[in-house]
């Protein structure tokens, strides 16, 4: 097998077919992907191929030295893990469960994160007091843009998580309605965002400030954003931590289900 470096447009045409084919799985690599093209971000891409076949994929986060990976056979693992000890020096790994603990074997490590992973299976929508504030002619001086911005630091806050403001970007996603507000008696409450750079779209940021949590907020806001989202995207899926039982009985009585665990893990 040989791994092989690629820059982000190259590496979606030339894993197309496997991306296709693993599409939940994939999710994150092809949203980053899709995202860096745009926006200029710096992660590196990479395909591993075996008779010039893409039998794997895998990103690394450059400001973390953290690597992503999505569910690969034994092998292909064993020949990632191979290059990455040799050319890369990864500080973190993420993905599924099993391929994580293979990738690890002999590796003194630390649990960071399990998390579960959701799909949704039948929306089961929630009705609640407020609505989705509708930004499509947001300004980028409104204080929505900055109340966005301060929930989902401190969203990336509570999950230990980096975060680089950037007004512009959250601008852009409130006006295109991946970042939803919800409101209530014209009092923001609570938000989520969307992300997807193909047939699925991932729930993420959930917040609801502490003085509001307790009130269903977050159904509510979710459950509207996914109903906004059915038509433009195959699946809608979402990452849960797994120590927190709230947020996970919250996408179950939404409808998602859960179709995998993923593993965290800082490498000594």
């Amino acid at each position: 097998m040989q791994v092989v470096k690629l820059e982000p447009q190259e590496f979606l045409d030339t894993a197309r077919t496997w991306l296709d084919q693993h599409l939940i799985d994939a999710n994150v690599l092809e949203t980053r992907a899709t995202a860096q093209i745009r926006f200029k971000r710096n992660n590196d891409y990479y395909v591993i191929l075996e008779d010039q076949t893409v039998v794997g994929v895998f990103t690394v986060w450059t400001d973390t030295n953290g690597l992503f990976i999505p569910k690969l056979s034994d092998p292909v693992v064993d020949t990632m893990r191979a290059f990455c000890d040799e050319h890369l020096k990864i500080q973190t790994i993420e993905g599924p469960v099993g391929c994580v603990d293979r990738y690890c074997q002999g590796k003194e490590t630390e649990v960071v994160m399990l998390v579960s992973v959701y799909v949704l299976d039948q929306l089961i929508e929630k009705t609640g007091p407020g609505s989705l504030i509708d930004a499509t002619d947001l300004a980028l001086e409104d204080n929505l843009v900055q109340t966005s911005l301060d929930w989902t630091a401190a969203f990336a806050n509570e999950l230990n998580m980096p975060f680089t403001p950037d007004r512009e970007s959250q601008h852009r996603g409130l006006v295109r309605g991946a970042i939803a507000i919800y409101s209530v008696n014209n009092k923001l409450v609570s938000t989520a965002s969307i992300s997807g750079g193909g047939q699925v779209g991932r729930i993420g940021c959930v917040y609801t400030p502490p003085q509001e949590r307790g009130n269903g907020y977050a159904s509510h806001t979710v459950s509207l954003l996914c109903k906004a989202k059915l038509e433009k995207f195959k699946h809608i899926m979402l990452f849960a931590d797994e120590m927190n039982p709230v947020s996970n009985k919250i996408y179950q009585n939404i409808g998602f289900k859960k179709v995998d665990s993923n593993k965290k893990v800082k490498i000594q």
